[in-house]
């Protein structure tokens, strides 16, 4: 029997940026606090801001670069590239909320980390995020001799909805470079490609995408959140409710909860796990690292995204983080200490070094 109930009626945009603003400033805050009682590594390097051009939503895009210790700004020098993705329902967090992925990372590579701090929800729906990152792309592969980088090793990273961007970002800067592709994505009503986007300004210089990391991401927003949740082994891990319907509504078009049938929920550039296996055969590189969480809502589709994946013919490792939830490598030293801290950082620090072996191997080093 269908059901009967209705669907939950829509925030105003008013209330999404109020409730936006008072988690970011939240954040922002405990964030600040962790800092203050908790060393942390070496900020960013340096800044540059991405202008962006019509068709696509004008506006800035700021880049964060991290450099590995031994780096030296000369033009004979290039280093493989790192381009990052903070989490956050696309609706909070900021590009250097990644700091201690970004260190590790940089120094077990020797390559330069970028943090992109693409534009969020609410004021900033699908698809801009994923239209950000391909545009933070073109703008190193343009840039890329000032920079002292190494285009044809990039690497792409992630964390949650950053981890969905490190995915769908390479598949979206492909495309834009594929004027046939864009045509077919044209006719099936994807959003992503904006109209009167010209190819041939994407046409020259360009990054080449080796290998992915992906933490714990959203993949497949054909699913509604009771679906998720009710993967969970431990529901008490999951995401409180009014977080995520802030993250859904802010973001999404439409939820799944609301009309399941919407075809944007389908856009490769939203739900990778939607794309067909010719479509991640082609545009994603073969080496492809995801890490899930056991008290993750999104774990089983990650997991389910890593066997597509293998059906496509990518060498993708998956990783599943034992009696831990989403996002457990973020929690503040303020929130969680003693044993259950030092735990947690001991799952962390391995974590990431599997991250970095992973990377590592796509550059042909051991």
């Amino acid at each position: 029997m269908a059901s009967t109930s209705k669907p939950e009626p829509r925030p105003s945009q008013l209330y999404l940026k109020a409730q936006a603003t008072m988690w970011r400033t939240l954040m922002q805050t405990v964030n600040t606090l962790d800092g203050m009682w908790n060393s942390q590594t070496r900020s960013y390097t340096f800044q540059r801001t991405v202008e962006v051009p019509k068709p696509f939503t004008e506006g800035r895009i700021p880049l964060y670069f991290y450099h590995p210790k031994p780096y030296q700004s000369k033009a004979e020098a290039k280093y493989p590239v790192v381009v990052n993705f903070h989490g956050g329902g696309f609706t909070i967090g900021n590009a250097q909320d990644d700091i201690k992925w970004a260190n590790r990372v940089s120094d077990a590579l020797g390559a330069v980390v970028v943090s992109v701090g693409y534009r969020k929800a609410p004021e900033y729906p699908y698809p801009t995020a994923v239209q950000d990152g391909a545009l933070a792309l073109d703008y190193l592969a343009n840039h890329a001799e000032e920079l002292c980088l190494d285009t044809t090793r990039v690497m792409t990273s992630g964390f949650s909805a950053g981890a969905n961007l490190s995915i769908t970002v390479p598949l979206l800067y492909a495309v834009l470079q594929q004027g046939t592709e864009q045509q077919k994505l044209h006719e099936a009503h994807c959003s992503a490609i904006p109209s009167g986007f010209d190819s041939k300004t994407m046409a020259g210089a360009r990054c080449d995408i080796v290998a992915i990391a992906s933490f714990y991401p959203a993949v497949d927003y054909t699913l509604s959140r009771p679906q998720r949740r009710a993967t969970n082994p431990k529901p008490s891990e999951n995401m409180p409710a009014t977080l995520s319907s802030l993250f859904d509504h802010s973001y999404l078009p439409v939820r799944a909860e609301d009309d399941p049938s919407a075809q944007i929920l389908r856009d490769p550039f939203l739900s990778p796990a939607q794309a067909s296996v010719d479509f991640l055969q082609r545009l994603l590189p073969d080496n492809i690292f995801i890490l899930t969480c056991e008290y993750d809502m999104l774990q089983e589709e990650g997991e389910r995204f890593v066997g597509r994946l293998k059906g496509a013919g990518k060498d993708a490792k998956h990783v599943k983080i034992e009696k831990v939830g989403h996002g457990w490598d973020k929690v503040p030293w303020i929130v969680v200490r003693g044993d259950a801290w030092e735990w947690g950082n001991r799952q962390t620090e391995w974590a990431y070094a599997e991250a970095c072996s992973a990377l590592k191997s796509s550059l042909g080093a051991t």
